[in-house]
């Protein structure tokens, strides 16, 4: 929109006005200029008290006999207040033009020119006493150009599409994406692309999968960084991801961080439970290989949940980490030598290792083996350092032994058995004790329930039974110690009979040595007579060698004819 301002003609303006009339001509107007001076227009101005800058006209016409409307374009880097403006016939710094018009005031500004900003000046300029047709505005075909690429600048709807618009920035356009790949290795493709990392540079992410404790991030193809978060100590540590988790994520000029804070609640290390894994089994999948002219490696996939205890204060405090399985393989192991597969957090990271020891060695004072120690690493898991398998060495470029370690939340299993099978109990290097306790509350109503150890190694059990029906101290049946004999863990001798038994064992898995006992009653439901044969107590032992099947399979409980028979299996680590 116009703003009218009401010029000046000067004395020298309104003599050339009127000799262009005389003579049949007209004035041309060619050039606005600038100024920063102030004061009351007189009409004796010649020049501008103090001039700044003078453009070409960019486009003008006669709005009416004594109205004039005109446009220019005030460009460059200079920098000043506007507090005048002329209008010249002819440019200023040319000997001969004149100053036709002049506009100012006593006090007060009219506008602010800014360094590499354009500055449009559209006016209209009232001259009074000037006979019509006596001026023509002569504008800069040029000036008239870049006025008109102007206007249409102002008036798209997206002008710099090098910036962000405000919808694009609410939107957040250029700075939210969606990652693609899996774990651990995540990509996003940012648009515009970035040209390099840059420390400081931030994104709002939305994972599309659930990471797993060493991922990275690979944005515009410029490499992998690590994903790292901040744990309650302010230690950098691996990320912990979930599936369509949305977060910022900062570049800090050497890994991607997490913004968002770890959640974690830090407790006295004796409160602190013990390492789980976060399977049906509680065991790690791990692998073994030969590897020519040494003992092998293992090696690990990436994946598997876990947690395991984070220390914040050295032997004091520490907190429970969700973590998860890399890819790993172990260095070149020694042949014929015994190690543990272990995992413990160093200064925040996550650390896989392999140590020498032999499953006497007590639990260090720290809670923690040493990685890659040469001794002492056959103890159970702690707090801070879960052990996850058993590998004994052989003779150079053989396969390995494993042994992998149970690390559940509950040390106990249930199963209920019908028909005839076989089912499995999972022990490990580390089960010191463990307990069978089989029952058969609802007998089968033609056939003899069978439940008894299914696995090979047995080198002999015996197995008596008294009736408490027969006198005193009687002896009803022996079955004297036989090698190859298996301990039977229940049956009922009688249909009809319901039993329940207790079976326990201890183990030497130095010496691959187990001893068990077996403790069974049996009785009929609503038998009352004081001279049943059907009521028995049974008692029976027996040892078996412990196969590598045993650690691979599970102990096999094999079973017949049972009916809703429940069997629960206990290990003490």
């Amino acid at each position: 929109m116009s703003v009218a301002l009401q010029f000046k003609l000067t004395q020298t303006g309104q003599a050339a006005v009127w000799n262009a009339n005389n003579t049949g001509t007209s004035l041309n107007l060619t050039h606005i200029q600038f100024g920063s001076g102030n004061r009351a227009p007189s009409g004796t101005e010649t020049a501008l008290l103090t001039p700044q800058q003078a453009v070409a006209i960019a486009a003008g016409f006669s709005v009416s006999t004594t109205q004039i409307r005109m446009s220019a374009i005030f460009g460059g880097n200079q920098n000043y207040v506007v507090r005048e403006v002329g209008l010249w016939a002819g440019d200023p710094a040319v000997v001969g033009s004149k100053l036709v018009g002049y506009w100012s005031q006593a006090t007060g500004d009219l506008a602010m020119k800014s360094p590499g900003v354009d500055f449009i000046f559209s006016h209209d300029m009232t001259l009074d006493a000037v006979p019509a047709g006596s001026l023509t505005i002569l504008a800069d075909n040029a000036q008239s150009a870049m006025l008109a690429m102007i206007t249409a600048h102002e008036a798209a709807a997206n002008p710099h599409t090098q910036y962000a618009t405000k919808a694009a920035v609410q939107a957040q356009t250029y700075t939210a994406f969606t990652t693609a790949g899996v774990a651990p290795t995540f990509t996003l493709t940012a648009s515009p692309a970035i040209a390099a990392y840059a420390a400081g540079q931030r994104l709002r992410v939305k994972f599309g999968s659930a990471g797993n404790g060493a991922d990275t991030l690979n944005v515009n193809a410029l490499g992998s960084k690590s994903l790292k978060q901040y744990d309650a100590t302010g230690a950098k540590v691996a990320a912990v991801i979930a599936a369509n988790q949305l977060v910022d994520v900062e570049y800090d000029g050497v890994e991607f961080v997490l913004l968002d804070p770890l959640p974690v609640a830090v407790m006295p290390l004796s409160a602190l439970q013990l390492p789980v894994i976060d399977n049906a089994t509680g065991m790690m999948p791990v692998t073994i290989t030969a590897v020519a002219g040494n003992g092998g490696t293992v090696s690990l996939a990436a994946g598997t949940a876990f947690t395991l205890g984070m220390e914040v204060v050295a032997g004091v405090s520490a907190f429970t980490q969700n973590s998860a399985s890399p890819a790993w393989t172990s260095p070149a192991l020694v042949a014929n030598a015994e190690y543990f597969l272990r995992a413990q957090f160093v200064s925040g990271v996550l650390t896989f290792y392999v140590q020498l020891g032999a499953l006497a060695d007590a639990e260090p004072a720290s809670r923690k083996g040493t990685v890659n120690g040469a001794a002492g690493g056959g103890f159970f898991s702690t707090t801070l350092d879960i052990c996850l398998a058993r590998i004994v060495t052989g003779a150079a470029g053989t396969t390995p032994t494993l042994q992998k370690v149970i690390n559940r939340r509950s040390s106990r299993w249930n199963v209920t058995l019908n028909g005839t099978g076989t089912v499995y109990m999972p022990i490990d290097p580390f089960t010191k004790n463990a307990r069978i306790v089989a029952g058969n509350a609802t007998p089968h109503a033609t056939l003899v329930t069978y439940i008894y150890h299914g696995s090979g190694g047995w080198t002999g059990a015996n197995y008596s039974y008294i009736s408490p029906n027969m006198p005193t101290g009687s002896l009803s049946g022996s079955i004297y110690w036989a090698a190859g004999n298996v301990v039977i863990i229940g049956s009922n001798t009688i249909v009809g009979d319901m039993f329940v038994s207790t079976s326990a064992a201890t183990f030497d898995h130095s010496s691959a040595r187990s001893i068990w006992q077996v403790f069974q009653t049996e009785h009929q439901q609503g038998d009352t007579s004081t001279s049943s044969t059907s009521d028995e107590l049974l008692l029976g032992t027996g040892t078996k060698t412990m196969r590598q099947a045993d650690y691979d399979n599970g102990l096999a409980v094999s079973y017949a004819n049972a009916v809703n028979s429940q069997l629960s299996w206990e290990i003490m680590q």
